[in-house]
């Protein structure tokens, strides 16, 4: 997110996290991120998810690491037709009262965001924002967002009656444009309480039911 900036590649010779071992491989040396909970080392792509199945519990801080094609733990899960625009672009369908729309699932985002086509169909614009501080791109610039609350949400089999949710023209809407002009970032404020697996060998998804464990 962000603008360009120059960064240096180093090989490692092997990389282990959890079940996931990696060996001689070429990893980009970037800025990390400040958090007050942790000291930040890196960011961790899916490319270390090549032919596993990956299930998220963000209410338990845990996340599972399987080989693609296991069996999903036990609990109510339902398929969601996404579309991968790539494997680390996954977009979910999301519909806001009546509208729908493209929703990236980004387990990065500390904020869910709406794109300003998306915000001004719903008539989140205006008088219906307050300023909703900012988010500084990988590059150092600060991109400003606005901040309302959205109505009778919808992501599969996940339902929610109100949330807060920010507004910007990120970058990052114009490089998954391809979904279409409603699109909106779905990030961990929202998937607090939900659970979800990806399959990335298989290009498959399921969202655990809301209340399910």
């Amino acid at each position: 997110m962000g603008g360009a900036i120059t960064v240096s590649f180093h090989r490692v010779a092997a990389f282990e996290a959890g079940p996931v071992r990696r060996h001689d491989i070429v990893i980009a040396s970037l800025p990390a991120p400040d958090f007050d909970s942790h000291d930040i080392a890196g960011l961790a792509g899916v490319d270390l998810f090549p032919n596993r199945l990956v299930i998220w519990s963000p209410e338990r801080r845990c996340v599972d690491v399987q080989a693609s094609g296991s069996r999903l733990p036990d609990g109510v899960w339902r398929a969601v037709d996404a579309r991968w625009l790539r494997p680390w672009k996954i977009m979910l369908p999301i519909r806001i009262g009546r509208i729908s729309g493209w929703a990236l699932l980004d387990t990065g985002a500390q904020y869910t965001t709406l794109n300003p086509a998306f915000a001004k169909r719903i008539g989140l614009q205006d008088a219906a924002l307050r300023p909703g501080g900012s988010i500084t791109g990988i590059d150092g610039h600060e991109l400003p967002l606005g901040e309302g609350e959205v109505r009778d949400v919808a992501i599969g089999p996940w339902h929610w009656n109100a949330r807060h949710v920010r507004v910007g023209a990120l970058p990052l809407f114009s490089r998954i444009d391809g979904a279409g002009d409603y699109l909106a970032i779905l990030g961990v404020d929202w998937l607090a309480s939900k659970g979800f697996a990806i399959d990335y060998g298989h290009q498959s998804l399921w969202l655990r039911e809301s209340g399910a464990r």
